[in-house]
C-alpha cells in the first residue's frame, strides 16, 4: 500500500549555508555563432530526414494492401530508395551536429583556461576545475565514439554510434557551461578573449581589445598550468 514517507526534500538535512553554489541551467545555448549555426542547419536536415522516414513508412503500408503485384514492387523501391536517403541525410545531420559541438566545446575550452589561468583558486573554482575534467572525459568518450561510428558496416550501428557520441558531447558542453558560469562569478573583471581561430579572421591591423585590459595583457599560455 502506500507509505506515508515525507517527499524526498523534507528529509534533506536542512544545511542553511550550502546553497548552489551557482544556478545551473539545464540546458546551454551554442555561444560560438559558427557552433550554433551549424548546430541549427544539422536540426533542419535531421527534421527534414525524419519527415522522409515516416513517409516511407506510410509507402510500404500502402504497398502491403496493394494487389497488382508491379504496382506493389515499385513501391516498395520508392519507399527504400527514400529511407535510404533520409539515412543518409540524418548521418549528414549528425556530422555537422558533431563539428558543432567540437567547435563550441574549443570554444568553450579557451574561456575556462583563460579563467583557470587568472584569479585565486578558492573552493567555488575548485568546481568548476572539476567539471572541466568531467567535460573532458565525456568529450574524449564522444570523439571515441565517433571513430568506431567510421569503422561499423551498417548504417544502424553507424547512427547508434553517432547519437551516443552526440549525447555525451552535450552532457560536455553542459558541464563546460556550468563551469564557466562559476567563473565568471568569481572573476568578473576578466575580458575573456576570443578563441585564436576567431583572431585569424578579425581584418589585420585591428588590436585586440582586450589587451587594453591592465592584468590580461598577458597572453594565455596552457602549458602554464600545472596538471593535478
Amino acid at each position: 500500500g502506500l507509505q506515508d514517507t515525507p517527499a524526498k526534500q523534507d528529509t534533506e538535512p536542512s544545511t542553511p549555508v550550502s546553497k548552489p553554489i551557482v544556478d545551473i541551467p539545464t540546458e546551454f545555448a551554442y555561444s560560438n555563432p559558427m557552433a550554433k549555426d551549424n548546430s541549427d542547419k544539422a536540426a533542419a536536415l535531421d527534421k527534414e530526414a525524419e519527415s522522409m522516414l515516416a513517409e516511407s513508412k506510410a509507402l510500404k503500408e500502402q504497398a502491403l494492401l496493394q494487389n497488382d503485384v508491379t504496382e506493389k514492387n515499385s513501391m516498395f523501391t520508392k519507399a527504400d530508395d527514400m529511407q535510404h536517403a533520409a539515412e543518409s541525410k540524418k548521418m549528414e545531420a549528425s556530422q555537422l551536429q558533431g563539428t558543432a559541438n567540437v567547435t563550441e566545446y574549443r570554444n568553450n575550452k579557451s574561456i575556462i583556461d583563460q579563467y583557470a589561468n587568472a584569479g585565486s583558486v578558492n573552493d567555488q573554482t575548485s568546481v568548476a576545475d572539476l567539471m572541466n575534467d568531467d567535460a573532458k572525459l565525456y568529450f574524449e568518450k564522444a570523439q571515441n565514439s565517433r571513430k568506431a561510428a567510421a569503422t561499423f558496416e551498417t548504417n544502424f550501428a553507424k547512427q547508434t554510434a553517432l547519437d551516443d557520441a552526440n549525447k555525451n558531447e552535450q552532457i560536455a558542453l553542459q558541464k563546460q557551461s556550468n563551469a564557466i558560469a562559476i567563473y565568471k562569478k568569481n572573476n568578473p573583471k576578466l575580458v575573456v578573449r576570443p578563441m585564436s581561430t576567431d583572431l585569424a579572421v578579425t581584418k589585420p591591423g585591428t588590436t585586440n581589445p582586450a589587451t587594453t585590459n591592465d592584468n590580461t595583457t598577458t597572453p594565455v599560455d596552457a602549458t602554464q598550468k600545472t596538471e593535478g
